[in-house]
């Protein structure tokens, strides 16, 4: 995730310096940078010259301490562990300016556990970014209680200057508002296939194909909207309660895993994957990302203006 948001900011016009304790891992996400600016250029949703640009405005640096001289953001992209991040957020307070903003791209922690030995928790948030964060427009943006107003509306602002749409959340919550509807889905998805109701493939075919594209224009109130409150009503009142309401790992997962089928990166999930058949898939996967992100424009896809009306809080 680190890799593609250092592209949304340099691409954005910003300069930018990424760091891992692991020299060779360094090299290789400057590689994957430089790959995927150049993919981004030849699909034309950047140009050669913006892909060029970005490239040059992107330093690697060996060192922690050196990285962070003068920034004015930081953003940090590790293991999703929290003594680990608790750890590296000491070190950001300790070698980071005073006036730097220290963000987190946690996708599941909580920001005030995250902080917890932080003196200054004013400067701290959470900036989520759904990957690939180089293509897709939307950033989750979660404060605690101690972190200062004048923080997140600077963090916004230039999240929306390079292009990007954020979404603040109005209190801390486990997995923020995206992982939780997707949580919701995938917990359903796993409960029709443990029940023999449809395949992998079927219900992965059935879900690209309907909600799925529609997702991409009309979010979940607009759907309802759209369909009638009083028919959702109904829908709502017959359909909830047979709903799953699993709250543990479903065992075709587990079974999954212990097996050392984890998916695309061990080469068998759900689906067979040869290393091509990984490669190919990724190579597809962000051009199409691409196309769908051009289309929606980031934020004007039948928004409410579109629509016709005001959104009611």
């Amino acid at each position: 995730m680190g890799a593609g948001i250092a592209q949304v900011f340099a691409v954005g016009g910003c300069q930018v310096r990424i760091t891992d304790n692991d020299a060779d891992t360094l090299k290789a996400l400057n590689r994957k940078i430089q790959q995927s600016l150049e993919a981004m250029s030849q699909a034309s949703f950047i140009s050669a010259t913006e892909a060029k640009e970005a490239c040059n405005r992107i330093i690697p640096m060996p060192e922690l301490p050196g990285t962070l001289h003068d920034v004015q953001l930081v953003t940090e992209c590790i293991v999703e562990k929290l003594p680990a991040k608790q750890e590296m957020f000491a070190q950001l307070e300790r070698f980071a300016p005073v006036h730097a903003v220290l963000a987190s791209n946690t996708s599941s922690l909580s920001l005030s556990e995250i902080g917890r030995h932080v003196k200054d928790k004013s400067r701290l948030i959470i900036t989520h970014y759904f990957n690939p964060a180089q293509i897709l427009p939307t950033v989750e943006v979660v404060a605690s209680p101690a972190t200062s107003a004048v923080v997140v509306d600077r963090v916004c602002r230039l999240l929306v200057s390079v292009g990007k749409v954020p979404i603040v959340l109005h209190k801390e919550i486990a997995g923020f508002i995206v992982n939780r509807i997707q949580a919701a889905m995938v917990r359903e998805a796993l409960f029709l296939l443990e029940q023999g109701i449809t395949t992998a493939d079927e219900l992965d075919r059935a879900v690209r194909g309907s909600m799925g594209a529609r997702l991409a224009v009309l979010g979940p109130f607009q759907v309802m909207d759209w369909g009638g409150l009083d028919i959702w009503a109904e829908v709502i009142r017959n359909l909830f309660p047979k709903l799953s309401a699993q709250r543990e790992v479903p065992s075709i997962v587990d079974e999954k895993v212990s097996q050392g089928h984890l998916g695309a990166k061990s080469g068998r999930g759900f689906y067979e994957w040869s290393q091509t058949a990984v490669a190919d898939s990724a190579k597809l996967l962000q051009q199409q990302l691409m196309h769908v992100a051009s289309a929606i424009g980031s934020d004007k896809c039948l928004g409410p203006a579109t629509l016709g009306g005001e959104c009611e809080e």
